[in-house]
């Protein structure tokens, strides 16, 4: 069963990943809440535990243009096509453009587990 602590919402940005300051791979945030992401990315050289950087590239999403946003996080989970990580927003100004480049407009999704619950409601 799939428990959340926070919505999850849809998201198509692309991404620099670096590990210890240096670029390692490209990669595109899949879904993200306010605390964490899964990135989708071909780079298969890391592991939990591993410390990275996230680089929102600009793109059609491109509110950031003038402002690098680069997010410290922590690789908690990896699958054959990305991996899970929980961010370390240190700012408020950091979490309030990251919440606008990721959330927008959008309705967040609803866990499976939730639709069973309204499915056999």
């Amino acid at each position: 069963m799939e428990h959340r602590c926070t919505n999850r919402y849809d998201s198509d940005l692309n991404i620099q990943i670096y590990q210890d300051k240096t670029p390692v791979a490209l990669g595109r945030i899949k879904n993200a809440s306010l605390a964490g992401v899964f990135v989708e990315t071909e780079f298969t050289d890391i592991d939990c535990e591993h410390q990275v950087s996230l680089e929102i590239l600009p793109g059609r999403n491109g509110a950031h243009k003038s402002k690098r946003i680069k997010i410290p996080a922590l690789v908690t989970h990896k699958l054959s096509n990305g991996f899970g990580a929980e961010l370390d927003i240190a700012s408020q100004e950091l979490a309030d453009i990251f919440a606008k480049l990721v959330i927008g407009q959008q309705e967040p999704r609803v866990p499976t587990s939730s639709l069973i619950k309204m499915i056999n409601a």
